[in-house]
């Protein structure tokens, strides 16, 4: 006697296991079978990403004078003995994620360079709120370079068209992240408020700005020299880590039915 029967665990196995082994996410939703000898599933798959990025554009500014840092191999942020605060403004290309990704977690990491003290000191991100430029200025000393055509500087958001609201940069003065820098190495910047940040600008690039860097300027010699994006030591360069998860265009696989004898 002949018994049909349906064998298809073997096939969800090897499918569900591969997928599972990419740490997929899957739901499955059986159709009404419309490939005769096939049997229909509809994938729905959560995928987890985390994709790391270098700014398209940084550069530092200085209160003591009209110079910029566009093309600098690094960005200086602290307060001198002698010269005044510096800035250092970042933005970052967010294309890559895509339209309704979920993200899970942001944040930056900068190496520090050069220190004027070891004392642990407070640097603060902020939501830049203007459009600002990147040029060919270019200096390794703390003075930086005098600024060209569209150059961010102390009183210019784009020199020397375009002057800042307020000198020394137009942002949000709520942090959107803290971090407590003291000797040289590598620190991290990461928030809730980093997340919103990102999803807004997602949501309207046109918006993005990036951050600006800035120390509690109260204090005295905090002065800081980290790696820009022009840094000759690529693992050195500035870092915006985003980690997310977005959901893959529900598909449907046929799987063959397997007809057993007996």
């Amino acid at each position: 006697m002949k018994i049909k029967q349906l064998s298809q665990s073997i096939a969800f196995a090897a499918l569900l296991g591969l997928l599972l082994m990419l740490s997929v996410h899957v739901s499955l939703q059986a159709r009404d079978n419309d490939s005769p000898g096939h049997s229909p599933l509809t994938l729905n798959a959560t995928i987890p990403a985390t994709t790391t990025l270098q700014p398209i554009k940084d550069n530092s500014i200085f209160e003591a004078n009209t110079n910029s840092g566009g093309a600098s191999p690094i960005l200086l942020a602290g307060k001198t003995d002698h010269a005044g605060v510096r800035r250092a403004l970042l933005a970052f290309d967010l294309s890559s994620i895509p339209d309704g990704a979920v993200i899970n977690s942001v944040s930056l990491e900068l190496t520090v360079l050069t220190v004027k003290d070891n004392t642990p000191a407070t640097f603060t991100l902020h939501r830049v709120s203007k459009d600002w430029g990147e040029a060919g200025s270019s200096s390794t000393k703390g003075q930086g370079a005098p600024a060209q055509s569209v150059d961010a500087t102390w009183e210019h958001a784009l020199y020397s068209t375009t002057t800042w609201i307020t000198a020394g940069g137009d942002f949000v003065s709520t942090a959107s992240a803290t971090s407590t820098v003291g000797a040289t190495g590598v620190y991290t910047w990461t928030s809730g408020q980093m997340i919103s940040d990102v999803y807004a600008w997602r949501n309207e690039p046109t918006a993005n700005f990036g951050w600006l860097l800035m120390a509690d300027e109260s204090v005295d010699e905090t002065i800081k020299q980290i790696a820009s994006k022009e840094n000759s030591e690529v693992f050195k360069r500035p870092r915006l880590i985003v980690s997310y998860q977005y959901e893959q265009v529900a598909k449907t696989v046929y799987l063959p039915l397997v007809q057993r004898s007996e």
